[in-house]
């Protein structure tokens, strides 16, 4: 029983490892062959990301193409009864010595669903997000182009894509994910 304790212990300290981005451009994403270095987060929110080249939740509430047209493929998330989150997570950032910047395309298919960009801090900790913007209310049905700056921060830390919904009809969409910062710390 003793050696049972141990891999369990072994296990969770694996689960909690999170890779290490060296260059910013590793951040740089646009969902057409995987998540590049984006990964959803798990046991803390109740929805997935997924990949998709269109998606429609009912007549009036879909997504009919990517940010370059038809056959393009976009990172979305729906959502479930009663309030949900879903969260996208980066790869770990070592440190920013300057701001930084995210920029990508946004699609909110109705005024309910929220996406905010937060900062994770430490990697991996349940509930450490400090958002830093938020996008809700009207939007057109369309890809729109959005940018957030990320201030300096001297701990590694993780950008999260944090969306909220009420709705199971709602879906919100991101394409075209770029991070930019101009000095990261050598990890």
């Amino acid at each position: 029983m003793a050696n049972f304790g141990k891999v369990v212990v072994f296990v969770v300290l694996l689960s909690n490892a999170v890779a290490e981005i060296s260059r910013p451009s590793q951040l740089s994403c646009d969902f057409s062959d995987d998540f590049c270095d984006w990964r959803n987060v798990v046991a803390i929110d109740q929805q997935d990301w997924f990949r998709e080249e269109r998606v429609a939740s009912d007549p009036f509430n879909s997504i009919p193409r990517g940010v370059n047209g038809l056959g393009d493929v976009f990172a979305y998330v729906r959502g479930g009864q009663g309030l949900q989150e879903a969260w996208l997570a980066s790869d770990a950032i070592p440190c920013q010595r300057s701001q930084g910047m995210v920029a990508f395309a946004l699609w909110k298919s109705s005024i309910s669903p929220s996406l905010e960009v937060c900062i994770r801090q430490p990697p991996n900790a349940a509930g450490t997000l400090s958002c830093i913007a938020r996008f809700d209310g009207h939007v057109a049905t369309e890809w729109v182009a959005r940018f957030v700056i990320t201030p300096p921060n001297p701990k590694p830390f993780q950008i999260v894509f944090r969306a909220t919904f009420f709705n199971p009809f709602d879906i919100i969409a991101i394409d075209k994910v770029v991070y930019e910062a101009a000095q990261l710390c050598s990890s």
